[in-house]
Formats: C-alpha cells, structure tokens, sequence
C-alpha cells in the first residue's frame, strides 16, 4: 500500500465512516449492526476498530474503508480512494482517466471535430 494510501486509510476512522450509514452499538471493544449488504433481522455486521476493519458474520464480506466505500458506493478503488481522501481533507491528484472516462473524450472530441468541419462548409 502506498504511503498516501496508507494515510488515507489511518486518517478516517471506520467507525465514524460506517455509523453515518448504519446503526452501530458497542459491544466490548467492538461495534455491531445490521448489515448494509444483505437484509437481516439480527446484527452480524461487526466493526473492530483496533484493526480498522469490518467483517460481516452473515454475507460474509469484510474489508476496511476502502472495502467498504467500494462495496456500499458501489464505485472502483480509485474512485473510494478519492472519496475518502475527500472526508480525511488529503489533497491527491487526480489519477489517469478510466475507461468510460478516456470512451466520453474521444466522443467529445469527435463531436467537436464534426461541428467545426460543419461550421468550415458554412462559411
């Protein structure tokens, strides 16, 4: 992990980041809810903030805050990278474009390209 990933990481505390989305209590050391990712009735979500990491008991999908905004958000690392460099108040710069990103350039560019050829008939 890199060191401004690292950072990042040690910067939000997981249980503030997962309580604004679900309830959590304390249970001993530990914080325990329902879980975001599947319905139940009985809290199996676990959150243990001495390792800054969250294991649900009843799904079965765990992981620290990184894992848990890409799984929540839906969203890819770099994007939960971002976001949670957003809450920590850390500067990063803006990684390469993804996929869809590069994809929606080349199409603009494309647009722009046409309507300026467009633009050269008319005059």
């Amino acid at each position: 992990m890199s060191a401004i990933t690292e950072e990042i990481k040690t910067s939000v505390d997981i249980v503030e980041l997962i309580g604004r989305d679900i309830e959590l209590k304390k249970r001993g050391n530990n914080y325990v809810g329902l879980c975001p990712f599947h319905q139940e009735k009985t809290p199996s979500f676990t959150v243990f903030p001495a390792t800054d990491s969250f294991f649900c008991f009843g799904c079965g999908i765990g992981g620290d805050v990184y894992t848990y905004i890409m799984e929540y958000q839906g969203v890819d690392f770099p994007t939960a990278k971002r976001v949670l460099a957003d809450m920590a108040g850390i500067g990063i710069a803006p990684g390469p474009p993804t996929a869809r990103q590069r994809k929606m350039i080349k199409a603009a560019q494309h647009k722009r390209e046409r309507v300026l050829l467009l633009a050269e008939r008319i005059q």
